[in-house]
């Protein structure tokens, strides 16, 4: 609960006043499907219970779910808890891990203003001695900062596209620094 807590947070400072009530809905990416409106929504031990199943005695992932959001295709680790709505907020049960997305109109967002903003974006979360530098994710020239805040990896990754800027703050304990590169590497537009 407290990833889900942080990844809000994180993406509520880093798109200033946004939208906090939308319709959302809720998946788990293991082994069901979107929750229909007359399903039970899992509990936390069940939730926590399917996601034991997907994680190997090193404590990786055993396989990830390919996903999509605001055009973009990336994979997350199966057993992943996933509300989709006007935004993504994507959080492992064991709050080792978390993704949240927002994708916003940005007339003549590009990779240059994308630094910019990613810079100013590490500078708001307090993220010491960020490391801010241009990235690309697919056909899509972005950019990216990661630091440590409070014992996790932090990154912050700017997407800006056709008129439109998706950013992404993705939390990880040192131990699934792996989950946040897996992302970042299948990250494409």
């Amino acid at each position: 609960m407290r990833m889900k807590y942080l990844l809000a947070a994180a993406l509520v400072a880093a798109m200033g006043a946004a939208n906090a009530s939308a319709q959302t809905e809720s998946t788990t990416t293991g082994e069901g499907p979107y929750l229909e409106e007359d399903q039970k929504p899992l509990t936390q031990e069940e939730i926590k219970q399917q996601a034991a199943g997907n994680v190997g005695k090193d404590g990786q992932a055993q396989w990830f779910i390919n996903m999509d959001y605001a055009g973009f295709d990336f994979e997350l680790p199966a057993g992943t808890v996933v509300q989709k709505g006007s935004s993504l907020l994507a959080t492992y049960p064991d709050s080792s891990f978390g993704v949240s997305m927002k994708n916003e109109e940005m007339k003549g967002s590009n990779q240059k203003l994308a630094y910019e903003v990613c810079k100013r974006l590490a500078l708001q979360m307090h993220l010491p001695n960020p490391k801010v530098e241009k990235a690309s994710f697919g056909k899509c020239g972005g950019a990216k900062a990661t630091g440590m805040l409070d014992g996790q990896l932090v990154t912050v990754v700017v997407l800006p596209y056709s008129d439109q800027q998706t950013t992404a703050v993705i939390l990880a304990n040192p131990e699934r620094e792996e989950w946040a590169n897996h992302f970042l590497r299948t990250l494409k537009r």
